[in-house]
């Protein structure tokens, strides 16, 4: 608000800087209706009740100049005050093309909460993606595979696989193992997030299908987040044949030949299956 009448008054001719206030909204009537509020009209007035019995002015009160004296009166106890603009930095008015503005400069930190709204279509998700070893473009490898020797159906076969992330920024891979002997049960590909320059070890278990020893192989492969083949790495390994434990390997050799303690042989003493004791230490 720019005070304009009267139009001799001091403040009106050339309003200075120091005068100038900040309210809030509240305290502000734009149609004037409101008693007690700056910008208050005649009409406020002659609507409010009882006017008669109340005193002269009853329906002016809180006015700029009001507010003014108010803060002149804090500053001469030595307390800030409320609404003079100067209390909270610089303020200068500007024109520009016939529009007045108030320009505020200030010194010093503040935060300030920004809002963004996006429409849920134009928001999209993107993937590092990195590549393998190819015409010097390195991002990601398999650097080694390790797979020991296992029994076949009695155990499994632990195989630990290597792999380098050599990009500049973290990323997301699918580490496997794919094109396996037809022995081998089918393995399912671990997805793995590697930071920069950065080696993991991956560590599958491998299962055969059948009882037989055999020599074997697989290959190790490397996939982006998209899913591309990116790095591939074969191996081999070796299953022994099952272990059986049974009573027809027990050798006839009589010096090997096992006794109880009354001298009997085992086997003439225990040859029914169901002689508990025979199994009793």
């Amino acid at each position: 608000m720019v005070p304009r009448f009267p139009a001799t008054h001091a403040m009106v001719q050339k309003p200075s800087g120091d005068t100038w206030m900040l309210v809030d909204r509240s305290q502000v009537t734009l149609n004037g209706l409101e008693c007690n509020k700056i910008g208050v009209g005649y009409q406020a007035f002659r609507e409010e009740s009882g006017k008669c019995n109340l005193n002269p002015g009853s329906c002016l009160g809180n006015q700029l100049k009001e507010l003014y004296a108010a803060d002149v009166s804090l500053m001469a106890s030595g307390k800030n005050p409320i609404y003079l603009a100067r209390s909270r930095g610089e303020f200068a008015m500007c024109t520009n093309a016939n529009n007045l503005y108030l320009e505020y400069t200030m010194t010093g930190y503040q935060n300030t909460q920004i809002v963004l709204e996006i429409p849920g279509d134009k928001v999209g998700v993107y993937i590092n993606v990195y590549f393998c070893v190819l015409q010097n473009r390195a991002k990601g490898r398999i650097d080694e595979v390790v797979a020991g020797n296992f029994e076949a159906l009695s155990d499994f076969g632990v195989v630990d696989v290597q792999v380098t992330n050599e990009g500049s920024l973290a990323a997301a891979f699918y580490v496997g193992i794919a094109e396996c002997s037809e022995n081998i049960r089918e393995v399912s590909e671990v997805e793995v997030s590697i930071e920069k320059l950065t080696t993991v070890h991956t560590k599958f278990r491998l299962f055969a299908n059948s009882g037989e020893g055999k020599y074997e192989e697989c290959t190790a492969t490397l996939k982006n987040a998209k899913g591309e083949l990116v790095s591939t790495k074969h191996f081999n390994f070796t299953i022994t044949d099952q272990y059986i434990n049974s009573f027809e390997n027990y050798t006839s050799d009589p010096d090997y030949v096992s006794w109880d303690t009354n001298g009997n042989i085992c086997t003439d003493a225990c040859s029914h299956w169901y002689m508990i004791f025979c199994f009793i230490t």
